[in-house]
């Protein structure tokens, strides 16, 4: 059996998954501020929705819509 040759920095560059919770939280948040300040726009600041997108994504990126 092999061992596994998988790095954090392999995982997002590779296999799209930041595996570190902090380092995608910050990544979410870094980007939504960003575009939002592309848009002129605020971000709302809901610390248990930020949690909650953090946990169910792996390879956070940010997508502007409207309707």
């Amino acid at each position: 059996m092999k061992t596994p040759t998988a790095t954090p920095n392999k995982c997002a560059s590779k296999g799209k998954v930041v595996a570190s919770f902090a380092e995608r939280k910050a990544a979410i948040q870094t980007a939504l501020n960003e575009q939002a300040g592309r848009l002129k726009a605020t971000v709302a600041a809901d610390e248990a929705l930020l949690d909650e997108v953090t946990a169910l994504v792996e390879y956070p990126v940010v997508l502007e819509a409207s309707f």
